[in-house]
């Protein structure tokens, strides 16, 4: 727990429990507070996501799923999706199915919501995590088209660093600042 370098709250209703991770002794580990007290972290709150060959980057939240972003790996799905439920008994229960494959995240740093979009950068550009209304099938879709010939060529990806301020998406690696702007939309006209 100490070793923790990434922390988001997550709950059933609310956010009250905190998670965890970003250890680099247990990488695909992530570690779950008690209810309502972010200073205890019972010994049965610790869940493995995916295979141990690739890190958790990050969490990011989409409506009343939290999604665990890993590094790219060719072995098992970069992200991954959880759920609070109750069960029969009154316990809240936190339940991790695979989500996404073919996209994980570069750097732990460049995680932001713009617009209730959750973003976040990989070695192919900045991508969103976006719902299907219907189905609720969450999938990956490219943010930064019209600026990857140059950002995907930036030496030392991993340090990016990015922050959402007012209505933009801002990104910043090497002394360079890449700036999605929230209020303007292009390509397809289904999507932002």
């Amino acid at each position: 727990i100490e070793k923790c370098t990434i922390a988001e709250y997550f709950g059933l209703g609310n956010d009250n429990r905190i998670f965890l991770t970003g250890n680099s002794e247990t990488p695909n580990a992530d570690y779950q507070s008690g209810l309502d007290d972010p200073t205890y972290f019972p010994d049965t709150g610790m869940t493995k996501i995916g295979q141990d060959t690739s890190a958790i980057m990050g969490y990011l939240k989409q409506h009343d799923t939290m999604a665990i972003i890993k590094s790219d790996n060719r072995q098992d799905a970069e992200i991954y999706l959880r759920t609070a439920e109750m069960t029969a008994d009154n316990k809240v229960i936190f339940p991790v199915r695979q989500g996404v494959k073919g996209v994980g995240a570069v750097s732990r740093y460049a995680f932001a919501s713009l617009r209730d979009e959750p973003l976040f950068l990989s070695s192919e550009g900045v991508f969103a995590l976006v719902s299907e209304a219907v189905t609720q099938q969450r999938s990956t879709q490219e943010r930064s088209f019209f600026v990857n010939s140059v950002l995907t060529k930036e030496p030392e990806l991993d340090e990016a660093m990015a922050v959402v301020w007012k209505s933009y998406y801002l990104l910043a690696v090497n002394g360079r600042c890449y700036v999605a702007d929230s209020r303007q939309k292009s390509g397809h006209e289904g999507y932002e």
